[in-house]
């Protein structure tokens, strides 16, 4: 079997949740015994094909149309009145080449409702519909932050969402989401069963040998360029940090463009650090008091696996089943109790983590991956 795995950013070379399920993606195929072929956008840059671990990478000198530099009194505007990117603005005919150029495939797997298109471009493949983040849900959340025009075209784009999102997910021959939420949407709005299929926690041996932590320090490890990750960190400030160290805790905030935030009273910046593991070396609990977005918050996973407990809003856990969420302090985002740390953070039993560890490994993403093709026949 020929799998082509796409995507619009480069998985090797950044770093966040969707790029690091493109690379269990495309891991799982390559175990399984299958041909990769990864073809990404390379922000206009030309590039070399290449070889990497067993996976065909195919860098598209292309820059997504939601990508590119606007100017910043266009780029308020647009984003007041469509909080997330177009379908549209993702076309591209060099993309499109590069897939009918280096096919046939017999499975395409695409992770965004915006690179849904391109399956025009493969006509002869299965398609995999996955959903890393479930745009008419992620458009619903934002729409109750706004008001007047803004509400009425933000509601407007989740509408336009929900009906793609049917359609692509009645087309497809497989359709999975990587939150638990997303999927259970997901099903209501396309009206066929849809697979769970949890991201795994990358790097997981890391922090196996992680020390037990050192004093009452909470942190919150994000990447900022991201903007629901901003707005958590505003969060933060605004309704988390003061009754933290009100209890005695010391917060801070670590990762991509974080030096960039606004400094707030008590809010300790480290700036980006060279490994997760280095993040929760330094921390008791983790934050995550996130009020948009959608799909499996990797930095929760990452912190439970990493035997750091977790602080929530009930946003950041609804990517997860009763099981993990079970695992985590959840509190409200707008006006949190933290009574409950007056006798120390909460711990992580040895086997609840075990559970996590395994439930959330490279190898039991890569075996629900062998079980969707399975379902193909």
């Amino acid at each position: 079997m020929h799998a082509v795995i796409l995507s619009l950013d480069d998985p090797w070379e950044r770093s966040h949740g969707g790029t690091q399920r493109t690379r269990l993606f495309c891991e799982a195929f390559r175990d399984l015994g299958h041909e990769v072929t990864c073809i990404f956008a390379a922000g206009g840059r030309h590039r070399d094909v290449d070889v990497h671990e067993g996976v065909l990478r195919v860098p598209a000198p292309m820059t997504p149309a939601g990508d590119r530099p606007l100017p910043p009194i266009v780029k308020r505007a647009k984003r007041a009145l469509l909080p997330l990117p177009t379908v549209a603005g993702s076309r591209s005919r060099t993309l499109g080449a590069c897939i009918r150029d280096h096919g046939p495939f017999d499975v395409m797997v695409v992770q965004q409702l915006r690179t849904a298109p391109y399956f025009q471009d493969a006509p002869e493949a299965r398609s995999w519909f996955d959903q890393v983040d479930l745009w008419s849900r992620f458009a619903r959340t934002e729409s109750a932050q706004r008001r007047r025009l803004p509400r009425a075209t933000s509601l407007a784009q989740m509408r336009c969402f929900a009906r793609a999102e049917q359609r692509c997910a009645a087309a497809a021959a497989v359709v999975s989401a990587a939150g638990y939420e997303d999927a259970r949407a997901l099903e209501r709005i396309s009206g066929r069963p849809v697979s769970w299929l949890p991201s795994a926690a990358v790097g997981a041996t890391d922090y196996a040998g992680l020390p037990p932590p050192d004093g009452r320090v909470a942190g919150l490890l994000a990447n900022f360029s991201y903007w629901p990750n901003r707005d958590a960190y505003r969060t933060l400030a605004r309704a988390w940090a003061p009754r933290l160290i009100a209890a005695g805790w010391r917060v801070v905030v670590a990762g991509h463009e974080s030096s960039a935030l606004l400094p707030a009273d008590g809010i300790e910046i480290l700036g980006p650090v060279a490994a997760p593991s280095a993040f929760y070396e330094r921390v008791a609990v983790t934050l995550a008091p996130i009020r948009l977005g959608g799909g499996i918050k990797i930095k929760v996973l990452e912190s439970l696996v990493a035997r750091r407990p977790v602080i929530a809003s009930p946003m950041a856990v609804e990517g997860f089943d009763e099981r993990v969420r079970a695992l985590v302090a959840t509190v409200d985002v707008e006006d949190p109790d933290f009574g409950f740390l007056r006798d120390g953070p909460p711990v992580i039993d040895d086997e609840s983590w075990a559970a996590v560890r395994e439930r959330f490994s490279p190898a039991r993403f890569r075996d629900g991956v062998a079980a969707q093709l399975a379902s193909l026949g």
